[in-house]
């Protein structure tokens, strides 16, 4: 019944008629991808590689999708730590990922939710239905539904690029590129502010930003602007030939393990509620749910 009201309330029981098909049948080879996961005041889980497997997905005991889909990366990535609701047409949502809860209350005048993501611009399907291919993405970050315009501006998603590795005290320089909520068209993200390893930049006109890291191991670089989704990239700092980060020691051996990948990250996309949505031609209502006025919650998030 809870589940038949909430998705009556949020997109009408008419939408559901025309709906996405059911999680797909066909699972595909494994895939090596990345997950990131954006929680409403800090960062969940930086950017992780994870490799899908054939194992299904069930987390009601009852219905399961394909370990190949978002909803497989997302269940390897987390360790299981995910759950939802399971949606006729469109399979599982996230509410709760990694302890933090997005769900529907009835009567509010906002509702935030897991918005999801696929290669940097809002997925058109829902996290069961699909296959992921090696190299693909994929976000999850908190975005707000309401039809009284109480929800403030969807964040834009930021993606960072860096080095793999960096010498300790020389300038390394990154790249920031801001993705538009309502569609993932890219653009240098000018002024985002880009910290870590003991050194703050703010990015250019063409949204770099040189810093001289002065700690060493793997350092996580996070960038951040108003308005925007926050993203990570890591660096493997070194000093000198000193063995660490792929660099010849003093006895001329390099320690292994110590090379940090930079995957770079972007984006997110509402689950359940933009594909219904999009499915029911109601992107005006959908647009006018972007122009909110901006909540002390959502500030966190996007900052």
């Amino acid at each position: 019944m809870h589940k038949n009201i909430r998705l009556g309330l949020l997109f009408g029981f008419s939408c559901l008629a025309v709906a996405f098909p059911g999680a797909a049948a066909q699972a595909a080879a494994p895939a090596t991808v990345t997950v990131e996961i954006e929680g409403a005041s800090h960062t969940l889980l930086a950017p992780t590689s994870v490799t899908t497997t054939s194992t299904p997905v069930v987390k009601d005991g009852e219905h399961s999708c394909s370990g190949g889909s978002a909803a497989g990366a997302l269940e390897l990535a987390t360790s299981g730590s995910w759950n939802g609701e399971w949606f006729g047409g469109f399979g599982y949502s996230a509410e709760t990922i990694l302890g933090e809860t997005h769900a529907f209350e009835p009567g509010a005048a906002a509702n935030f939710f897991w918005s999801y993501w696929l290669n940097d611009k809002p997925s058109s399907v829902g996290i069961c239905e699909g296959e992921l291919s090696s190299n693909e993405s994929v976000l999850f970050f908190p975005e707000c539904f309401s039809e009284t315009g109480a929800c403030p501006a969807s964040p834009n998603p930021l993606g960072i690029v860096a080095p793999a590795n960096a010498e300790r005290g020389s300038p390394v320089t990154v790249t920031v590129t801001s993705f538009a909520n309502a569609n993932g068209n890219p653009s240098p993200a000018v002024g985002a502010t880009v910290s870590g390893g003991g050194a703050t930049a703010t990015t250019d006109s063409t949204g770099h930003a040189t810093l001289a890291l002065t700690q060493t191991g793997n350092v996580q670089l996070q960038a951040t602007a108003p308005q925007s989704v926050r993203s990570e990239a890591t660096v493997c700092v070194h000093s000198g030939s000193d063995g660490t980060c792929g660099t010849a020691g003093p006895s001329g051996s390099t320690a292994s393990g110590t090379t940090a990948a930079a995957p770079e990250y972007k984006g997110p996309y509402a689950i359940v509620a933009r594909a219904a949505l999009r499915t029911c031609g109601a992107w005006s209502s959908a647009s006018r749910l972007r122009r909110g006025v901006m909540s002390a919650s959502a500030a966190s998030v996007i900052s």
